[in-house]
């Protein structure tokens, strides 16, 4: 009787931990004034099977895999783009928010790299960055970007 106990207590609190933003409708606008968002990740050795859930405004769309990019038209105000964490996985936890203005473009780069911290030979850190940078800055990190701007 302990075991089924803990056993069940176990799989409530990794159910818990495993569980992302919800799939939802997301606010979509095709105007002249929508608002534009690439959000990028950049090819890279580490973490390139691992596909990144992402959420705006707390529902979730797409994941973001390694080398690819999401482009999505919202309205303008105030939202927040953020990279999830699946339980147990690398990745995640990164998010940007802010009052995004009517027909402008925004690029958001996502990346994931090993942290310095190891604590041991089978377990070490990751590092992820999100945040927003120049279309210049987007073009020049990953040049497919160029073929849709």
């Amino acid at each position: 009787m302990k075991i089924r106990i803990l056993l069940l207590s176990l799989v409530i609190i990794l159910q818990g931990c495993a569980t992302t933003s919800p799939y939802c409708a997301v606010p979509h606008e095709e105007s002249a004034d929508a608002v534009t968002l690439v959000i990028y990740r950049p090819d890279a050795s580490y973490g390139m099977l691992y596909s990144t859930p992402m959420a705006i405004d707390n529902c979730r769309i797409r994941n973001l895999s390694n080398n690819s990019y999401l482009i999505y038209k919202l309205p303008a105000g105030n939202h927040r783009i953020a990279a999830e964490r699946r339980a147990l996985e690398i990745g995640g936890d990164g998010f940007v928010e802010g009052n995004f203005k009517a027909g402008k473009t925004y690029f958001l780069h996502y990346s994931i790299s090993p942290d310095t911290y190891y604590v041991s030979s089978s377990y070490f850190t990751t590092s992820t960055d999100f945040f927003l940078v120049s279309k210049d800055q987007a073009l020049q990190i990953m040049p497919k970007l160029a073929k849709k701007f």
